[in-house]
């Protein structure tokens, strides 16, 4: 069986790292395997996890956190395979900052923060990844387009929200349908582990989480469906549609557009 039919984790340090392919997108065409991968921070791999990344052969990564996010937590690679960084030159700090889940945890401990607080922070968040990460978006989809684009990775610190955000554009891009884009992005729920994240919590504060702030972690620490469509519906109220975002606010046009299937497209 392919490591990709199984439920169980590709990577034992990463569990949210998966394949981005198999999706039927524009004309009925499935969306290449061993192509596009998305994942959660590569820190806590494992040597057999680094065996794995090396058969893979990701020659490019997108890394959607902000740089002193990423510097605290270093991504593993196999020994000559660091891959190339996919960065805008001034990348979405603030946005980047709302999203990391280190600022979660010195707001939710505070005693009058309250869950449905955290519900109305990622809401928020959403709202603004249209514009915080447009110019990642285009960065990556115009790398995916070339002919010599290799395997890619994109992920955050937990492969849910930015990487869920920007991995639902490229799917839409793509032409997957909208319910096949919300089932990927909720897969997260699955995979993404509650525990490794309240663990880094409790050892940055040094005690453990409150009750109320342990409320708060779970709404923060998950994937909901109205999450991904605030960011849909912001992106509509302001561009009208998928294709006019890409090409006003990521300067992605239809030709564009048609080398990425082509590239990414059975």
């Amino acid at each position: 069986m392919s490591p990709f039919e199984s439920d169980a984790p590709l990577l034992n340090g990463a569990p949210n790292f998966r394949d981005l392919g198999g999706h039927l997108g524009h004309e009925g065409r499935r969306l290449r395997r061993g192509r596009v991968y998305r994942s959660q921070v590569l820190a806590e791999i494992d040597e057999r996890d680094l065996a794995v990344l090396a058969e893979l052969g990701i020659g490019a990564v997108c890394d959607l956190r902000g740089r002193r996010e990423a510097g605290h937590r270093p991504n593993r690679w196999p020994a000559g395979a660091e891959p190339l960084l996919i960065a805008p030159p001034r990348p979405a700090e603030a946005g980047a900052r709302k999203a990391n889940p280190s600022e979660w945890v010195q707001a939710i401990a505070h005693p009058d923060f309250k869950p449905e607080q955290a519900r109305a922070w990622m809401l928020e968040l959403y709202r603004r990844m249209p514009e915080d990460f447009a110019a990642h978006l285009g960065l990556v989809l115009r790398h995916l387009a070339r002919d010599d684009a290799g395997p890619v990775l994109i992920h955050c610190e937990a492969g849910k929200d930015r990487t869920g955000f920007v991995c639902a554009l490229l799917l839409l891009a793509l032409g997957v349908e909208e319910d096949q884009v919300f089932a990927d992005y909720l897969l997260s729920a699955r995979h993404y582990r509650f525990e490794s994240l309240q663990r880094r919590a409790e050892a940055a504060r040094g005690e453990p989480l409150p009750a109320h702030a342990l409320q708060s972690l779970q709404a923060l620490a998950t994937v909901h469906e109205e999450y991904l469509q605030a960011a849909l519906d912001a992106l509509r109220a302001e561009h009208g549609n998928t294709e006019r975002y890409l090409r006003e606010a990521v300067g992605f046009d239809a030709q564009a557009l048609a080398r990425l299937r082509h590239q990414l497209l059975e």
